[in-house]
């Protein structure tokens, strides 16, 4: 599938992420005033959610963009603001779903990233994912233009990484950087 070259990092970032974490699939939705748009994936279901807008407060990541909260979510298809209907479209329905806000620089939610079925592949479990994923969520902040350059610390949160998840951040941030390159 041929992308659109503005969205091209973030699809790079989706899959990196998804890689990361051994997730089934990963996602960015922006926010706009008619809700949610899916506009970047990977992993199951990707190409058939990018291109999908949600209403204001539809599904977990609606929620996550109307209130600003991350939400992690180990049965979704029994919490009621799961979007049954989106899941099944994609033709996947995950048994676990977390989504994390974006924001940007006045502090509001600009996009919203969802982690379907995350794995634990880091050596430290949940710990060491948190941090990857913190370091994901700036980046999409970046490539989404969400914030300035000067207020994402990368340098710093890698410094703060053990040896073995700065490896696999390291890992991430290049390749995300090496897509910018022509």
């Amino acid at each position: 599938m041929i992308h659109d070259s503005d969205a091209s990092p973030l699809f790079a970032l989706c899959a990196l992420a998804r890689v990361s974490l051994g997730a089934a699939a990963v996602s960015i939705a922006t926010v706009h005033d008619e809700g949610l748009r899916y506009v970047a994936a990977d992993g199951a279901g990707a190409d058939e959610i990018v291109g999908t807008i949600l209403p204001p407060g539809a599904g977990i990541g609606g929620f996550v963009a109307a209130t600003g909260q991350s939400l992690s979510v180990r049965d979704p298809v029994s919490d009621p603001r799961f979007a049954r209907d989106v899941g099944e479209r994609t033709g996947y329905v995950p048994n676990a779903i977390q989504c994390v806000a974006v924001h940007d620089v006045d502090g509001d939610v600009a996009a919203v990233l969802s982690i379907l079925d995350r794995g634990s592949p880091t050596p430290t479990g949940g710990h060491g994912a948190t941090r990857v994923i913190d370091l994901v969520v700036d980046l999409a902040e970046a490539l989404i233009g969400a914030v300035d350059d000067d207020e994402i610390d990368l340098e710093g949160r890698l410094a703060a990484l053990g040896p073995n998840e700065r490896l696999r951040a390291t890992d991430v941030v290049t390749a995300v950087l090496d897509a910018f390159e022509p």
